[in-house]
């Protein structure tokens, strides 16, 4: 399981663009016997319900949640050019704006409550990890508490 971490958290991505919805949706058609799946993800809640629901009745789906707790915080350095990863698509953001931190600071706790609302309603029990903090010690917890309850 370290490994697979290791692996999650130190790997080069290939291309740009992810979906989740597209790998739930293949798991759900091509994995036959029900096993465990660590998902490692930004989630776009809406579009992945429906496929992280279907594929959490057949399989152990273990969220992974792996952030940094600056996520949630917007730096005052003032005009700021940022790039989606993903999308390449380049913004500029008024960091030094007080209106605009205090609003990215509420987008970010919101979309994480989002996040973990949609996780309870599924059943399903994350595991958070944190850049800078130990990793090991919230795995052996997550899967401690899930032996103690076999």
């Amino acid at each position: 399981m370290l490994r697979i971490i290791r692996e999650l958290l130190y790997c080069d991505p290939i291309g740009n663009g992810t979906s989740l919805q597209k790998v739930l949706q293949h798991l759900n058609r091509t994995a036959s016997r029900p096993d465990g799946r660590v998902l490692n993800q930004r989630l776009s809640r809406h579009r992945l319900q429906r496929a992280l629901k279907i594929a959490s009745r057949k399989h152990d789906i273990i969220p992974l949640v792996v952030g940094d707790q600056r996520e949630f915080t917007m730096p005052n350095v003032a005009l700021s050019v940022c790039a989606n990863s993903e999308t390449g698509k380049m913004v500029v953001l008024d960091t030094f704006s007080r209106a605009n931190r205090r609003a990215y600071e509420e987008f970010a706790r919101r979309r994480a409550a989002e996040r973990d609302a949609l996780f309870r309603s599924l059943q399903l029990e994350s595991i958070h990890i944190y850049t800078g903090e130990d990793f090991v010690e919230p795995l052996r917890k997550f899967f401690h508490k899930r032996e103690m309850h076999r």
